[in-house]
This record gives C-alpha cells, structure tokens and sequence, in this order.
C-alpha cells in the first residue's frame, strides 16, 4: 500500500469501536495475544491493536471492561501483559469495579490482584478479592495491601458479606479500618452482637462505634450488664478499653451501677464526664431502690454526694414522710452526709 498508515489508523479504530461480544471473545483473545507477543505479528500490526485497545479502555462504555472480565477467567495468561498494557487510571478502575463480577475463579484473580496491588487500585483489588474469595479471605488479603488509613479496597472486600459476617470480620481480622464497616449493620441489627466475644477489644470497638450512630445498639451482646460490668473491671485494672465506650453507655440503662461491686475503685479512677454521668444515673437508681423499700446498708462517699444533690431525694422524702416515716429514717441514717 501506498499509504499504508491508512490501513492501521483504520484497525485502530476498529478495535477501538470494537462491541467485545461474548461470541468474538477467542478470536479476540487470539488477536490481543499475537499483538503482546513481538514474534506473533508485524511491529505496525501490533501497535495498532494495542493503541486501539488503549482507545478501548479511555471509553466510558461497558463492553470493553465486561470483556476483559471475560477474558481474564478465560485466559489468566493474558491479564498481566494486557492490563499492564492498559496502565493503571482510576478510570478504568472505576469502570472495571462497577461491572466486576459476582464470581471469579481463584487461577483467574491471582494475576488481577497481582496488577491491583501493583497499580495502587485498591478498589479493584477489593472487588476482585470479593469474588474470588469469601469476605474473611478477601478482608485479610486487602488488609495486607492497602495502606491506612485508606479504606476504599476494604469496603469492596465486603461489598458481598451478610451482615453477620461484616461483624466476625471486624472482631476476628482486628484492623481497625473494619470497626466502623462493622458499627454501621450493629446500629441497624445490634442482636448481631449477641454471639460475640465481648471480652474481645475489637467487639467493644464496634460496640462503641455503634452506640455512637444508635444508643439503643447498648442492647447487643447476650448479656449487656455482664458485658459492660467486665468492661469497667478490665478499666479499673489498667486493661486498655475503648476510651469513648465507658461514657456513651454512661447514656444508656447500663449506666446506673447500683449492682456493681467494685464500685469504690471505679469513681476514682474515671474522668468526666462520664464519672458524672454514671454517678447520677447510679444515684438516680438508688434513689429509686430506696423508695421501692431496697435501702442499702452502705453507701461509698463519693455516690453519697451524688445522691445528696439529686433532685430527686426530696421527693423520695416527701413520698415516705407521709405514711412510711421508719424508712425515711432509715434512708437519712445511711446517708450520713444528711
């Protein structure tokens, strides 16, 4: 040809315009490979297809990345050079991610995630994981790539977990990036809570993330009393806990520590305003205890005091003066500061 240019700059747009139908794909893949192989096809052949390819990629069109998907479980010996090929774009991330499939087999992810990783493209990595593996695999395997705080890939590898397994991944994995993935279902469903360990730091990470969007989520573990009072002990004995855990479900029901014994030890050590809160509203239960006839023997000092300025104790008073006047004494004498 004369004027050969012509006849390549015509197969770049064919390829480029290409519709990747499903029943073109092995004589594609056959083109694409003679094109990434110097020894398969002339030097001006091979740019063509690939500057075509890349043309592919630059649109925002579904069949070309529904194909690479395609082409990738068909023929995993292809991805790494064809993708490579194709740079790495947010772009085509982006348009990768959002037609990635529900299934991929194990052989035919490794060299994506090998690219993902490679690139940066943690989304794709993520989304890739997804379909590959089940969301504990996937979780561990972005984790493991995708630096923090960075979270996009980890949210992709969770794209298809139930809401159960978003929880166990949070617990069992122990990145922190995961706790609020895990807080976001445990506000929605805090039953979800009721199976977990909670003795684990990670369960109370995600309990406490999740008080924060829903106080109601106090309600999740089997046993929220026993779950809670182990916090305050594990507190009291220097154990490192969710600094903000303690004072949110100071908001709660849970906040009122009528039936924990070791509250002496506790007061002292906490720090406002959570110490307030739970000194009132354990003073509140108190209060409430003694007018039902459960007048404790004993009285700490410092619950002394919150009870001597609760509002309240007048009423109690006032309540008992008319007809129960013995345990009005009785409730004063505990008092001592009265």
């Amino acid at each position: 040809f004369a004027q050969s240019e012509r006849v390549w700059a015509a197969l770049v747009h064919r390829v480029a315009d290409s519709r990747f139908l499903e029943t073109e794909d092995v004589a594609f893949r056959h083109v694409v490979t003679d094109a990434l192989k110097v020894d398969r096809a002339s030097a001006e052949w091979r740019r063509a297809v690939l500057e075509g390819l890349s043309g592919a990629a630059r649109k925002s069109v579904e069949p070309f990345p529904v194909a690479l998907w395609r082409w990738a479980e068909a023929d995993p010996g292809l991805t790494e050079p064809l993708w490579s090929h194709l740079g790495g774009s947010k772009q085509l991330e982006d348009r990768l991610v959002q037609v990635a499939p529900t299934q991929i087999g194990r052989s035919a992810v490794k060299p994506i995630l090998a690219y993902a990783e490679r690139k940066g493209l943690y989304r794709l990595y993520g989304a890739s994981a997804a379909a590959a593996y089940t969301p504990m695999e996937a979780v561990r395997l972005v984790v493991s790539v995708e630096p923090k705080p960075a979270n996009d890939g980890v949210r992709m590898a969770l794209m298809r977990a139930m809401p159960a397994q978003v929880v166990a991944c949070a617990v069992e994995v122990g990145d922190p990036r995961l706790v609020m993935f895990a807080a976001d279902v445990v506000a929605k469903t805090p039953e979800l809570l009721a199976t977990i360990d909670m003795s684990n730091n990670q369960a109370r990470a995600v309990w406490s993330a999740a008080l924060e969007q829903n106080l109601d989520a106090w309600r999740g573990p089997a046993d929220p009393r026993s779950a809670f009072d182990q916090v305050l002990v594990d507190f009291i004995n220097g154990v490192v806990v969710p600094p903000e855990l303690i004072d949110r479900i100071a908001n709660t029901p849970l906040g009122e520590l009528s039936t924990f014994s070791h509250r002496t030890e506790l007061w002292s050590k906490l720090l406002s305003p959570a110490r307030g809160r739970l000194l009132h509203a354990t003073a509140t239960a108190w209060l409430q205890n003694a007018e039902a006839g459960l007048v404790c023997s004993s009285v700490e000092p410092v619950l002394c005091e919150a009870i001597l300025s609760n509002p309240t104790l007048d009423t109690v008073l006032e309540r008992f003066v008319s007809n129960r006047i013995a345990q009005a004494v009785q409730l004063v004498g505990v008092l001592g500061e009265f």
